[in-house]
């Protein structure tokens, strides 16, 4: 399936606190996410500049950064004499002084004037009226409902032959727009389609499924994983596919707990495709900072996460005598960091490798393991402060400490660091990482 690789760049100019321009590059590269092959090539330059500021009626001329025009646009002559018109703008903003502040001598709030275009009438407002009822997040409320309306197989099965046809040969201008209504059809099949549709794709597209592979990878519903997991359990796709299909874990927004439930068994594959711990665990922390840490802590899915790792752990000691054992450890420890469910487990997990292990990446994976995990359980504190004190220990496992201590700060954290920076000796590795 053909995608589009694109970068973009833009500069800012601001003059006089005005922005007088903005200067934009753009890049596209068409190519194909199966065979990796680049196609077409097309650069975009957008120049905006800034040519004159409007003020409204009524305002008072001001020179603005484009030089040579007033805030009207049109052009004037720095010249003139300012002293011949002293007189008449003292009274000209005498009767324009519409901008102040009062209030009586019983100390009543003020009440603000504003100047309103010739068009309105001059409103007085209380600063006092207006009472706060809501307070609301200023960040951009994404709409994160799946729900789509139930589509037949007839239907999805349609859209996925216009979607084939569109990028067989030459690629169709409309290939994106079919791709975008073929993942919304695909969101509203039953399970029963679902699988018909997956069994007959080859056929549809002449052979090649894989444009229902790629559709699959973003539909993100628990319907859709199903199909992924058992077709990754029962290695039906090539090791690129699944490892694309594993990654696209991550970023399904607001997993729900059909879909974590539909995908924990995928697992089971986890000795052969190590990642999908990253990935699974990563689904599962999207849940949980949707549904919160006491609903999150009771949810099936969740439960045999953490115990998948506690039992790892308790099995390995966190041994990491062979590079296998290492690689699995980082692996596990880099799994739980993604996960950042707090519990008793959990916290021993951590213990143990700081304890146990030998080896400094292990360490300093496993104090990463916290950078998730909720501040108001400060079980591994005393931890971190014994291994950030201790100057005869590794700098980068001292450092690493120190993160993780002040991930979280209070006070007296920051009072404690504080004393231990003054009296610290290694001035060249953790002064240098924890005063910058």
């Amino acid at each position: 399936m053909p995608a589009v690789e694109s970068t973009s760049s833009c500069q800012h100019v601001v003059d006089r606190n005005l922005l007088s321009g903005v200067y934009c590059t753009e890049s596209h590269r068409l190519r194909s996410l199966a065979r990796g092959a680049a196609g077409a090539y097309m650069s975009i330059r957008q120049n905006l500049v800034l040519t004159s500021v409007y003020s409204p009626p009524g305002a008072d001329n001001a020179t603005d950064s484009v030089g040579g025009t007033d805030r009207s646009g049109s052009s004037f002559d720095s010249s003139f004499d300012e002293d011949e018109n002293d007189d008449a703008d003292e009274e000209e903003k005498e009767e324009k002084n519409v901008s102040g502040r009062g209030g009586d001598d019983e100390g009543n709030a003020p009440w603000i004037i504003r100047q309103e275009p010739d068009d309105y009438t001059a409103t007085l407002l209380n600063v006092n009226s207006r009472k706060i009822s809501r307070r609301e997040s200023l960040l951009f409320r994404h709409d994160y409902n799946l729900g789509q309306s139930r589509t037949d197989y007839d239907t999805a099965r349609n859209a996925l032959l216009k979607f084939c046809s569109s990028i067989k040969g030459e690629v169709d201008g409309k290939a994106g727009e079919l791709f975008e209504i073929l993942i919304y059809i695909l969101r509203g099949l039953s399970s029963h389609d679902m699988m018909s549709l997956s069994k007959d794709a080859a056929q549809i597209c002449q052979g090649d499924r894989e444009p229902l592979d790629d559709a699959l990878e973003v539909v993100g519903t628990a319907v859709s994983l199903a199909i992924l997991r058992e077709r990754i359990l029962k290695g039906d796709a090539s090791p690129e596919r699944t490892q694309t299909w594993i990654q696209s874990l991550s970023f399904i927004p607001k997993p729900d707990l059909s879909l974590l439930t539909e995908a924990v068994s995928i697992l089971r594959a986890r000795d052969k495709y190590p990642h999908i711990l990253l990935s699974y665990s990563n689904l599962a922390h999207s849940y949980c900072q949707a549904v919160g840490h006491q609903t999150c802590s009771q949810a099936q899915p969740v439960i045999i996460l953490s115990k998948l790792y506690e039992k790892y752990f308790e099995a390995t000691g966190c041994s990491t005598k062979k590079r296998k054992e290492l690689d699995q450890a980082l692996v596990y420890l880099k799994g739980l960091g993604n996960f950042g469910m707090y519990s008793t487990g959990t916290v021993g997990v951590v213990m143990t490798c700081l304890s146990k292990s030998d080896k400094n990446e292990v360490r300093v994976a496993a104090i990463e393991a916290l950078r998730r995990m909720p501040c108001e359980n400060g079980a591994m504190i005393p931890a971190l402060k014994a291994i950030f004190q201790n100057q005869l220990e590794d700098s980068e496992v001292r450092i690493s400490a120190f993160l993780g201590i002040m991930r979280c700060p209070s006070y007296p954290v920051v009072v404690w660091i504080k004393e231990k920076l003054e009296k610290e000796q290694v001035n060249q590795g953790e002064q240098c990482n924890t005063w910058f």
